[in-house]
């Protein structure tokens, strides 16, 4: 058996076999009603997150009264220092009334 240098030394032993086309597989069904409820949590965590983040001014302003209050109390305080710590509270609570 003679072979030229070009030829294959594979040999086809059977037929060629017609490969089908892939069948379309229906894509698994949105789930509509998980998205929706995903939705509406994440719509309400971030307007939750507007109000908390909206009170936080609020929340700055009385941690200062009650910082100066515990940070000037123990020192033995003058009358002075008294009134402006009573006035400064009194200044963010009607500040915290009128936001209101």
């Amino acid at each position: 058996m003679t072979t030229s240098s070009n030829a294959s030394r594979l040999r086809q032993i059977a037929p060629d076999r017609e490969i089908p086309d892939p069948v379309p597989v229906a894509a698994p069904p949105a789930n509509d009603a998980a998205l929706g409820i995903l939705l509406v949590a994440l719509k309400a965590l971030s307007q939750r997150t507007i109000v908390a983040l909206g009170q936080l001014a609020a929340v700055l302003a009385l941690g200062s009264v009650w910082w100066l209050f515990n940070n000037a109390l123990p020192a033995n305080p003058t009358v002075n220092q008294l009134t402006g710590l009573g006035l400064y509270g009194a200044l963010v609570l009607a500040v915290l009334w009128v936001k209101r």
